[in-house]
């Protein structure tokens, strides 16, 4: 009886030295602020250049006949998913007012700036419509949205003149 006591008081012991378990997961983010996009222009060989509302927005004829135009995205304490996750599918889209002029999935990974910025560049959203030289001179609005890999939804939003 003496040795089960001892026993029962021995792990008594054991359990008040243990840390009571979390009521929720810890979050695998490194990064504690807000994950923010910046929608830009430029590419590989131009570097990110931010755009401001109201700026213009060069519509080119790409190789295959079809408008786009160039955007880059910038992302501040984006966290990069790991690899082969999948989360991370950057969605990039043109529209006037009610109109979707074009559109594009990106999935490629961003390239590292410093420790707090990555960067998508060079994307081109293909305007698939027959009229798009209607909507030349025409405020249309540049969206970006992505999650990041702490399942957080970034999303930015520019208005944009299209110019030829």
């Amino acid at each position: 009886m003496r040795r089960n006591f001892k026993w029962i008081l021995a792990c008594c012991a054991w359990l008040a030295a243990c840390e009571p378990m979390p009521d929720e997961e810890p979050s695998a983010c490194h990064n504690a602020e807000p994950a923010i996009a910046e929608i830009g222009t430029g590419d590989e060989n131009t570097g990110f250049k931010p755009m401001a509302d109201g700026d213009n927005a060069l519509v080119t004829l790409g190789p295959q006949g079809l408008h786009m135009i160039l955007v880059s995205v910038k992302l501040t304490d984006f966290e990069t998913p790991s690899a082969g996750s999948g989360q991370s599918k950057l969605w990039l889209s043109v529209r006037n007012q009610e109109t979707m002029l074009g559109a594009i999935p990106a999935t490629e990974r961003p390239i590292k700036l410093d420790d707090r910025n990555v960067v998508f560049l060079g994307l081109r959203p293909v305007m698939t419509l027959d009229n798009v030289s209607d909507y030349f001179g025409k405020m249309s609005e540049v969206e970006v949205t992505i999650r990041d890999g702490c399942d957080r939804l970034i999303h930015a939003k520019r208005t944009v003149r299209l110019i030829q």
